[in-house]
């Protein structure tokens, strides 16, 4: 099979590039043929030039009907539409003969600031609306009417002309909770599957024994990753935690680690470093204060047989609670995760079964090869559909 994986660029890398290159590499280690666009912005006034692009880039349209030709691929993967390429690359493709794939990596198709989250609180006003006044109103994409309004106009636009119905073939949500979110929001419900994220198996852990040893926390230093949360919660416990990462919210852990023996700052660490604090670890906490998509630590965590801490989220839930690889705790609160934490440290053994009830779990459904299992089988349902469509045309 021959694949054209398109990515708009961001700033900075995230998660998204993170999964579309290991889903190319794995997709080629399996035989395919695998090409990649990544849109990079023309040079003007940004701003305006942004705006524009984000409603309809016919430019990033034109360069990818044009890869289509040259390439012929039998399906174009888009990641990431938004911010630059925007939807119009679907119709490019469709037009261009190749069945047309989505990763929703998060939720951009139903809330332009992808989170569902503001003013540090979970938000849906704009969940099934066609048009998101609701983001427009409050400024929800970098504080901005124009920007705000350049998004929900992209979203309404494309509603309208057909885009989201007729050349998207296949939506892939990375579970349950984000398919049932878009459904919500009014996406074509026979086009929306599930593909989960997958990660590199670490080999079967070494059997954990002896006294509870440490908590770990790994990931962005900011507010809606629940670090504040964290933190606090850590005042009263004696139990030990390493954080890793970086992030605005630097200066609360250097004081957290600086007043509290229990509390050390280990730095940025590299995913082989990760890997060594996972494997001596006896939890992972992760706090989050929004759905998130699915986080590549947080099914690290479960390939090395760590328990889960999280907020009781249901998307979060949905993929380590729900599987028995953990427990949750009310979101925000830090008396409820001091409780969770002390209470998982006191039952050492229930703390282990919990790990490695999640090293099963990702053994049956994150795994590299359960992944390219997977995709291929959405690739195939997106070409039957384009097939389906183009006999009824």
């Amino acid at each position: 099979m021959r694949i054209l994986q398109v990515q708009s660029l961001s700033q900075t890398r995230g998660g998204a590039d993170d999964v579309m290159d290991d889903e190319a590499a794995m997709l080629r280690a399996a035989g395919h043929e695998v090409d990649q666009f990544h849109y990079r912005p023309v040079e003007g006034n940004a701003g305006l030039r942004q705006a524009v692009d984000a409603v309809w880039n016919a430019t990033a349209g034109r360069q990818v009907a044009t890869l289509v030709e040259r390439f012929r691929p039998d399906v174009v993967h888009v990641h990431s539409p938004y911010p630059l390429l925007s939807p119009v690359v679907f119709r490019a493709a469709s037009r261009a003969g190749a069945a047309t794939v989505t990763t929703l990596h998060n939720y951009r198709l139903t809330c332009v600031v992808a989170t569902c989250l503001r003013d540090g609180h979970i938000c849906v006003d704009c969940v099934g609306r066609t048009l998101k006044l609701p983001a427009v109103r409050h400024r929800c994409y970098h504080d901005s009417l124009a920007a705000s309004g350049a998004m929900a106009l992209s979203l309404a636009t494309h509603r309208a002309a057909g885009t989201f119905r007729r050349d998207v073939h296949r939506y892939l949500a990375l579970t349950d909770f984000g398919r049932d979110l878009l459904i919500r929001d009014g996406y074509p419900s026979d086009r929306i599957g599930v593909a989960p994220n997958s990660v590199e198996d670490p080999g079967e852990p070494e059997p954990r024994t002896g006294p509870f040893r440490y908590v770990v926390f790994l990931g962005r230093f900011v507010t809606e990753k629940g670090i504040d949360t964290l933190l606090e919660a850590w005042e009263d416990l004696e139990i030990p935690l390493k954080v890793a990462g970086d992030g605005p919210e630097i200066a609360l852990v250097e004081r957290a680690a600086a007043r509290n023996p229990a509390v050390e700052y280990v730095g940025w660490l590299s995913q082989q470093e990760q890997a060594g604090l996972l494997a001596g670890a006896d939890a992972f906490v992760f706090p989050s204060r929004w759905f998130e998509g699915q986080p590549l630590v947080l099914l690290r965590a479960m390939a090395h047989g760590v328990p889960v801490l999280c907020s009781d989220i249901a998307n979060i839930e949905e993929t380590a609670v729900a599987k028995g690889a953990g427990v949750s705790f009310t979101t925000g609160s830090a008396s409820a995760l001091a409780e969770a934490v002390a209470g998982l440290a006191a039952n050492v053994d229930e703390a282990r079964l919990l790990g490695s009830r999640g090293r099963v779990a990702y053994l049956r459904r994150h795994t590299r090869t359960r992944a390219v299992e997977c995709l291929l089988e959405h690739y195939a349902q997106a070409i039957r559909t384009r097939d389906r469509q183009g006999a009824r045309s």
